[in-house]
Protein backbone atom coordinates (compact mmCIF):
# COMPACT_ATOMS: atom_id res chain seq x y z
CA UNK A 1 0.00 0.00 0.00
CA UNK A 2 1.45 3.10 -1.10
CA UNK A 3 0.64 6.74 1.04
CA UNK A 4 0.06 10.28 -0.52
CA UNK A 5 2.74 12.66 1.38
CA UNK A 6 3.03 16.92 1.27
CA UNK A 7 6.24 17.85 1.68
CA UNK A 8 7.10 21.45 2.36
CA UNK A 9 10.87 21.89 3.89
CA UNK A 10 14.13 19.81 3.04
CA UNK A 11 12.44 16.71 1.71
CA UNK A 12 11.32 18.95 -1.10
CA UNK A 13 13.34 18.52 -4.80
CA UNK A 14 16.34 20.27 -4.22
CA UNK A 15 17.37 20.52 -0.40
CA UNK A 16 19.57 17.99 1.34
CA UNK A 17 16.87 15.27 2.75
CA UNK A 18 14.70 14.66 -0.84
CA UNK A 19 16.99 11.56 -1.33
CA UNK A 20 14.65 9.54 0.92
CA UNK A 21 12.23 10.21 -1.63
CA UNK A 22 14.23 8.61 -4.45
CA UNK A 23 12.25 6.20 -6.95
CA UNK A 24 8.97 7.56 -5.10
CA UNK A 25 6.18 8.50 -7.61
CA UNK A 26 6.31 13.04 -7.84
CA UNK A 27 2.10 13.73 -8.02
CA UNK A 28 2.97 17.33 -8.29
CA UNK A 29 2.77 21.01 -6.73
CA UNK A 30 0.04 21.45 -4.03
CA UNK A 31 -0.72 23.90 -0.87
CA UNK A 32 -2.55 23.85 1.94
CA UNK A 33 -6.40 23.93 1.73
CA UNK A 34 -6.94 25.88 5.30
CA UNK A 35 -4.50 28.54 6.36
CA UNK A 36 -1.63 27.11 7.79
CA UNK A 37 2.13 28.31 9.99
CA UNK A 38 4.87 27.20 8.73
CA UNK A 39 8.36 28.47 10.29
CA UNK A 40 11.64 28.07 8.16
CA UNK A 41 14.17 29.20 11.02
CA UNK A 42 16.52 26.65 11.88
CA UNK A 43 14.50 23.64 11.24
CA UNK A 44 11.92 23.98 8.71
CA UNK A 45 7.78 22.78 10.20
CA UNK A 46 4.31 23.34 9.96
CA UNK A 47 1.75 24.15 12.57
CA UNK A 48 -1.52 21.95 12.00
CA UNK A 49 -3.23 25.68 13.01
CA UNK A 50 -4.05 28.87 11.35
CA UNK A 51 -2.29 31.41 13.53
CA UNK A 52 -1.01 31.98 17.39
CA UNK A 53 0.18 34.67 19.54
CA UNK A 54 4.03 35.28 19.77
CA UNK A 55 4.92 38.21 21.91
CA UNK A 56 1.66 39.92 21.94
CA UNK A 57 1.45 39.60 18.51
CA UNK A 58 -0.68 37.80 15.95
CA UNK A 59 0.96 35.24 13.68
CA UNK A 60 -1.37 34.33 10.68
CA UNK A 61 -0.73 31.72 8.87
CA UNK A 62 -1.19 31.11 4.68
CA UNK A 63 -1.64 28.45 2.57
CA UNK A 64 1.63 26.51 2.60
CA UNK A 65 2.69 25.53 -0.63
CA UNK A 66 4.75 22.06 -1.25
CA UNK A 67 5.53 18.99 -3.33
CA UNK A 68 3.24 15.58 -3.25
CA UNK A 69 4.75 12.27 -3.63
CA UNK A 70 3.10 8.73 -3.77
CA UNK A 71 5.42 6.56 -1.54
CA UNK A 72 5.90 3.07 -0.53
CA UNK A 73 6.07 1.84 2.64
CA UNK A 74 10.10 1.83 2.71
CA UNK A 75 10.39 5.54 1.86
CA UNK A 76 7.07 6.58 4.96
CA UNK A 77 9.52 4.55 7.47
CA UNK A 78 12.56 6.55 5.95
CA UNK A 79 10.78 9.67 6.50
CA UNK A 80 9.20 8.69 9.59
CA UNK A 81 12.37 8.03 11.21
CA UNK A 82 14.04 11.44 9.92
CA UNK A 83 11.06 13.33 11.42
CA UNK A 84 10.65 11.51 14.65
CA UNK A 85 7.03 10.53 14.08
CA UNK A 86 4.89 10.02 16.50
CA UNK A 87 7.93 11.36 19.17
CA UNK A 88 8.87 14.83 17.69
CA UNK A 89 7.03 15.74 14.20
CA UNK A 90 3.42 13.76 14.06
CA UNK A 91 2.27 12.40 11.03
CA UNK A 92 -1.07 13.77 10.24
CA UNK A 93 -4.11 14.33 7.62
CA UNK A 94 -3.64 17.82 5.53
CA UNK A 95 -6.49 19.00 3.47
CA UNK A 96 -4.57 20.13 -0.34
CA UNK A 97 -5.53 21.40 -3.14
CA UNK A 98 -3.51 21.80 -6.84
CA UNK A 99 -4.56 23.77 -9.50
CA UNK A 100 -6.05 22.16 -12.49
CA UNK A 101 -3.36 24.25 -14.85
CA UNK A 102 -1.45 26.84 -14.78
CA UNK A 103 -3.75 29.83 -15.79
CA UNK A 104 -6.77 28.82 -14.10
CA UNK A 105 -8.62 29.61 -10.96
CA UNK A 106 -10.02 25.97 -10.13
CA UNK A 107 -8.82 23.56 -7.98
CA UNK A 108 -8.45 19.99 -7.42
CA UNK A 109 -9.34 19.63 -3.55
CA UNK A 110 -7.44 16.11 -2.48
CA UNK A 111 -6.12 14.31 1.15
CA UNK A 112 -2.33 13.88 1.76
CA UNK A 113 -0.87 13.30 5.29
CA UNK A 114 2.35 15.61 6.45
CA UNK A 115 4.16 16.45 9.50
CA UNK A 116 3.42 18.28 11.84
CA UNK A 117 5.27 19.87 15.00
CA UNK A 118 2.57 19.08 17.61
CA UNK A 119 2.12 22.44 20.30
CA UNK A 120 3.79 20.39 22.95
CA UNK A 121 7.02 20.88 21.25
CA UNK A 122 6.89 24.68 20.82
CA UNK A 123 6.95 27.57 23.49
CA UNK A 124 5.03 30.89 21.74
CA UNK A 125 5.26 29.00 18.40
CA UNK A 126 8.72 28.05 17.98
CA UNK A 127 10.28 24.72 18.56
CA UNK A 128 11.51 23.53 22.16
CA UNK A 129 14.74 21.88 22.43
CA UNK A 130 15.05 18.91 25.19
CA UNK A 131 18.68 17.75 26.19
CA UNK A 132 18.25 15.16 24.48
CA UNK A 133 18.36 16.91 20.95
CA UNK A 134 16.92 15.94 18.31
CA UNK A 135 18.47 13.86 15.05
CA UNK A 136 18.77 16.35 12.13
CA UNK A 137 20.66 13.86 9.81
CA UNK A 138 19.53 10.40 8.33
Amino acid sequence: MKTKIFVYGTLKSGHHNHRLLHGQEFIGQAETCDLKVMHCTGIPFLHDYGGYYYNDKLCKGHHVTGEVYLVDKQALQMMDALEGHPRWYRRNPIRLRAKQSDNAMEYTRFMAEAYFMPPEKTKEGLPYFTKAGVRRTF
